[in-house]
């Protein structure tokens, strides 16, 4: 019986593990190869030659929009993305995905949009700037896209979940232009953030790209065992840049970890 109550135990813990690993995209359909499905919003499911407030799910815009550009998605070229013609409101989300997440992480989510309007010299007149919203509050600045239709741009957003255990992740168009402002989204991803270490040898400097506010706490052990990290100084505030802390290293084969503080 002890065995078997060790096992589901352990079985357990590395679901809970792999279901919060840095890298994991935790958002389904975020290529839209599954095509309309996965995701909700504030738009209507029709073809977006048919007016504002429209969004559709095709290979190439001009499949949905006669005047639109003509250019394949991000992922292949040949596959899906989601196509929109913007509404007159800024309040209506243009694609919206629940997300169950852990309390006191950051999260990161990424994307990649491009312009379909046509003026007919391949631009729109009016691209589309873009905001990250998370649980009903902007996160991040506001995107805007390249006037040049078919013209792909990352863009990205961080957030601290702080007490929350679900995240509402919008899109939302800050312009209204009923000439123009039609945008393409494709490949979006929603992570756990991993902060990248960079050390520095003779005195060890241990840095971290932060988010502002976030509290850190550097930790050092001797061997991986996963259980006997020692706090490294005091725990420092992050400034949303990069931030460092030095340790005179007296005893080879010291290895380090940096932990957010709830």
């Amino acid at each position: 019986m002890n065995i078997i109550t060790k096992g589901t135990f352990i079985a357990g813990l590395l679901c809970l593990w792999q279901a919060a690993a840095p890298g994991q995209n935790l958002l389904t359909n975020g290529n839209f190869e599954a095509g309309n499905t996965g995701f909700t919003n504030d738009y209507s499911f029709a073809p977006t030659g048919s007016g504002a407030g429209n969004y559709d799910v095709v290979r190439n815009p001009r499949d949905s929009h006669g005047g639109a550009a003509s250019f394949g998605d991000h992922t292949s070229g040949t596959g899906y993305m989601l196509v929109a013609n913007g509404a007159f409101e800024t309040n209506r989300a243009v694609w919206r995905q629940l997300v169950p997440v852990w309390p006191n992480t950051t999260y990161e989510f990424s994307a990649w949009g491009a312009a379909w309007g046509n003026d007919g010299s391949g631009h729109d007149p009016v691209p589309s700037r873009v905001q990250v919203n998370i649980n009903g509050i902007a996160v991040g600045s506001t995107v805007q896209l390249s006037n040049q239709a078919g013209d792909w741009r990352a863009f990205s957003a961080r957030w601290n979940s702080s007490t929350s255990t679900t995240a509402v992740v919008e899109l939302r168009l800050e312009t209204t232009a009923d000439y123009g402002n039609d945008p393409a989204f494709d490949d979006f991803q929603f992570t756990v953030f991993e902060p990248r270490l960079t050390i520095r040898v003779a005195t060890v400097e241990i840095c971290w790209p932060s988010v502002a506010g976030v509290i850190y706490q550097v930790e050092y052990e001797s061997a991986l065992t996963g259980h006997l990290w020692t706090p490294l100084a005091n725990a420092v505030q992050g400034t949303g840049t990069n931030n460092c802390v030095t340790d005179s290293v007296t005893t080879p084969g010291r290895f380090y970890r940096v932990r957010e503080v709830p």
